[in-house]
């Protein structure tokens, strides 16, 4: 999907938008999306299985997790926020 320039959504909104290079990528997309659904037992049973899993409410209860997701959020809006000024500011 980065050498088609997208993600599966960015995808199907190109095609909806009449880009007929995109049906390439959702053929493919399709084809990949079937075959690891084929594969995901064996996924599941050799690798996934014996990984660790995180439950956030389970490390900082309901509230704690809402807080942590929120404030990643943020670090990100800010981030985001932050690069677009750096990249205004460079074109003048």
């Amino acid at each position: 999907m980065v050498i088609a320039g997208g993600c599966a959504s960015g995808t199907l909104m190109r095609v909806g938008e009449g880009f007929t290079m995109q049906m390439l990528s959702l053929v493919f997309f399709v084809i990949g999306s079937l075959w690891g659904s084929h594969d995901m037992g064996w996924w599941r049973a050799n690798v996934i299985k014996d990984a660790p899993t995180v439950f956030l409410p389970d490390v900082f209860g309901w509230l704690g997790a809402l807080v942590v997701q929120f404030l990643i959020i943020l670090l990100l809006y800010i981030a985001a926020v932050k690069w677009q000024e750096k990249k205004m500011g460079s074109a003048d």
